[in-house]
C-alpha cells in the first residue's frame, strides 16, 4: 500500500473518511444517520430534499434546513411519507496527480503504434458542489419506446411524431429552478491516483471503432437515433471510450481484491486537448482499489470484460455500464466501445517505461 505517514489510522474497514455528519430529525432531535462530509455536501445541503427509511420501513422526505460543518450536523424537517418534488446536486470534481508512485507501465494492444501508459500517483482529489436543481415529477403524455429519440418527452396528440407509436401517460421529471451557491460546499483529500492515458494509435482505432458503431446504428434507425446512443455522434470518441471503460472495470474491482466497488471511482478530463482517466481511491489516505488497479489492469479488464459480455442488455444498464455516484453523471457512456477497449486492454502486453 501506498500512503503517506499512516493514514490507515484514519480509515475503517469500509474505506470512508472518519469526518462525518449527524443528520438530526428536529422533529424528535434524534440522529437518522451518518455520512461522511463530501456525500454530506451532496445531499444535505441547505433546502435539499433528502429521502430516508424510518424504523417501520416507511419512506420520508425531509427538508435539510441548515448544514454545520462546525458541530458536523445537518438539520432535516420531516416532510411526509411522499413528495413529487427532488433536489439534485450541481457537482465538479478535479484531480491533481503530485508525488509519482512508483514507475509507470507501458500496455501495448494489438494493434499498429497503439499504446497505453498508466501512472500510479499519490494525489488530490477535490469535489464541489456548486448548487442544485429543484425536479418535479410530473405525468405527460409521451412515447415510451425507448429507442426513439421522443422516449419521455412531453409530446401533444395521439401518436409519437418520430416513430408514430401510441402516446401514453407516464412520469417525466422537469427541473422546475436552478439554484447556484454564492460558495461553492468543497471537501478534498489525499489518496492513491491511477492516470490513464491514450497515445494517438489507440484514439486512432477507438475513432474507427466509433465510425463503424455509428454506421451499424444508422442502418438500423436512420435518423431516429436512441438518446441513450446520441453520445456517439456528440462526445470526444477517446473520451466515450475512456469513460464508459472505466465504469465497466468498477464493476470488476470486488472479483480482483477483497474491495466494494464504492470503494474506487472513476473521473475523465481533458488535457491538451486529448482525453486523459483518473481511478481514484474514494477516501482519505487510500484504501488499495487504485493500486490493485495498476498492478493488475489486464487480468481486470478481462473479468470486466466478461462481466458485461454476461448481461443481457442491449446497450449498457446499472448491472454493467452506468454507476450510482458517477462524477459525470453517467453522461457519454457506450457499452460497445467500453468493450473495444477492455478488450484492446485485456490482450496487452506490460512493460516498465
Amino acid at each position: 500500500m501506498h500512503a503517506v505517514g499512516m493514514p490507515h489510522h484514519s480509515v475503517n474497514l469500509r474505506g470512508n473518511p472518519q469526518q462525518s455528519v449527524k443528520l438530526i430529525d428536529l422533529t424528535t432531535k434524534e440522529t437518522i444517520e451518518e455520512m461522511g462530509l463530501e456525500l454530506a455536501h451532496r445531499e444535505v445541503f441547505p433546502d435539499a430534499l433528502y429521502t430516508a427509511i424510518d424504523e417501520e420501513g416507511r419512506r420520508v422526505v425531509y427538508q435539510c434546513r441548515e448544514l454545520n460543518e462546525e458541530n458536523h450536523t445537518a438539520s432535516l424537517e420531516p416532510l411526509g411519507c411522499d413528495s413529487d418534488l427532488s433536489t439534485q446536486p450541481e457537482t465538479d470534481l478535479t484531480v491533481a496527480s503530485r508525488v509519482l508512485l512508483t514507475e509507470p507501465k507501458i500496455l501495448s494492444t494489438p494493434f499498429p503504434d497503439a499504446r497505453i501508459r498508466i501512472r500510479l500517483h499519490w494525489g488530490e482529489i477535490t469535489s464541489l458542489v456548486t448548487g442544485y436543481q429543484r425536479l418535479k415529477r410530473q405525468y405527460h403524455l409521451t412515447c415510451t419506446n425507448p429507442y426513439c429519440s421522443g422516449y419521455h418527452l412531453p409530446l401533444k396528440g395521439k401518436s409519437c411524431p418520430q416513430c408514430h407509436r401510441s402516446l401514453r401517460t407516464a412520469e417525466i421529471t422537469d427541473v422546475e429552478q436552478k439554484i447556484t451557491f454564492p460558495t461553492p460546499y468543497r471537501t478534498s483529500y489525499e489518496a492513491p491516483v491511477l492516470k490513464i492515458e491514450l497515445n494517438p494509435g489507440v484514439t486512432t482505432v477507438i475513432r474507427e471503432e466509433v465510425a463503424r458503431l455509428r454506421k451499424n446504428l444508422t442502418d438500423r434507425y436512420g435518423d431516429n437515433i436512441p438518446d441513450t446512443l446520441k453520445h456517439l455522434w456528440t462526445s470526444a470518441p477517446d473520451w466515450l471510450a475512456l469513460h464508459s471503460m472505466g465504469h465497466q472495470l468498477i464493476f470488476a474491482v470486488p472479483l480482483l481484491v477483497l474491495s466494494s466497488r464504492s470503494d474506487v471511482n472513476f473521473v475523465v478530463e481533458r488535457e491538451d486537448k486529448r482525453s486523459v482517466g483518473y481511478f481514484f481511491d474514494t477516501c482519505d489516505g487510500g484504501n488499495g482499489a487504485t493500486e490493485a488497479i495498476f498492478q493488475n489492469l489486464p487480468r481486470l479488464a478481462d473479468k470486466a470484460r466478461a462481466l458485461v459480455e454476461a448481461c443481457d442488455c442491449e446497450y449498457g444498464c446499472p448491472r454493467c455500464l452506468t454507476q450510482h455516484g458517477c462524477p459525470q453523471r453517467n453522461e457519454g457512456l457506450n457499452r460497445d466501445l467500453g468493450l473495444f477497449l477492455l478488450k484492446a486492454i485485456g490482450e496487452s502486453a506490460s512493460s516498465i517505461e
